[in-house]
C-alpha cells in the first residue's frame, strides 16, 4: 500500500478575511501562493518518488492554483485529475459570513459542529435558480449530483491505495478521506476531525 498525500489549498481571499467560503471560487492570496511553494518544496526533499503518483485536485482553482505550483515545484508534468468529491462542505446561509460573527452568535460549540461534523448541516439557503452568484448555479456544481448536500460525508476508496496517491483539496474533505482510507488507523481518524476544515 502506497503513501497517501493531502495536501490542503493555500490561503485564498476569503480565508484572509476570515469568511465561510465553502463552495464560493475565491483566488488564492499572495501568501497563500507562497504557502504552496513552501509545500512544493517540502515535497520535493522528502526523499518520496512522485513520478508515478496519481495526483486528485479539487475542480476549485484555489486547490487547482495550488496544485499546479506544487507540480511545478517537484518539477513534475503530471496531469491532476480533477475531482468534485473534494470540494470543501457547502456552508449554505454562513457563506461569506465573518466567523467571528457566527461564533459570537451561535456559540462555539454549534459552529464546530456545522464545520466538521458528518451528520449536521450548516442553516440552509433557499437555492434561487435565477441567482447567477450563487454558486449552486455555476459549474462544478450546477450539473453535479452532489445537489445541496452541505455536510463531509467519509470518502470511499474504491480500490486499495497501491500507488503514491496526492491529494490536492479543502481542508473539510480531508476528515472524508482519512474516515474511508484503509490507510489510516481509527485512532488517526478520530485525531484528524480535530486538525482540518478550515472553511
Amino acid at each position: 500500500m502506497g503513501p497517501l498525500i493531502l495536501i490542503r489549498h493555500g490561503q485564498s481571499l476569503w480565508n484572509a478575511e476570515n469568511r465561510f467560503t465553502g463552495w464560493v471560487n475565491v483566488d488564492l492570496t499572495d501568501k497563500g501562493r507562497e504557502e504552496a511553494r513552501k509545500a512544493g518544496s517540502i515535497l520535493r526533499y522528502s526523499g518520496l518518488d512522485f513520478a508515478h503518483s496519481e495526483v486528485f485536485v479539487s475542480p476549485l482553482k484555489r486547490a487547482k492554483e495550488t496544485c499546479a505550483i506544487v507540480l511545478e515545484h517537484l518539477g513534475l508534468s503530471l496531469e491532476p485529475r480533477e475531482d468534485i468529491n473534494f470540494v470543501e462542505r457547502y456552508y449554505g446561509d454562513l457563506t461569506g459570513r465573518c466567523k467571528e460573527e457566527v461564533v459570537k452568535g451561535y456559540g462555539t460549540a454549534q459552529v464546530q459542529r456545522w464545520r466538521r461534523s458528518y451528520r449536521e448541516a450548516p442553516p440552509k439557503l433557499p437555492l434561487n435558480p435565477d441567482d447567477p452568484d450563487d454558486p449552486r448555479n455555476q459549474p462544478p456544481f450546477r450539473d453535479s449530483p452532489l445537489g445541496n448536500i452541505q455536510t463531509s460525508l467519509p470518502y470511499t476508496f474504491i480500490n486499495p491505495i497501491e500507488d503514491q496517491w496526492v491529494i490536492d483539496g479543502m481542508g473539510g474533505i480531508f476528515e472524508g478521506v482519512c474516515e474511508g482510507s484503509q490507510a489510516v488507523s481509527e485512532e488517526r481518524k478520530k485525531e484528524s476531525v480535530h486538525g482540518f476544515s478550515k472553511g
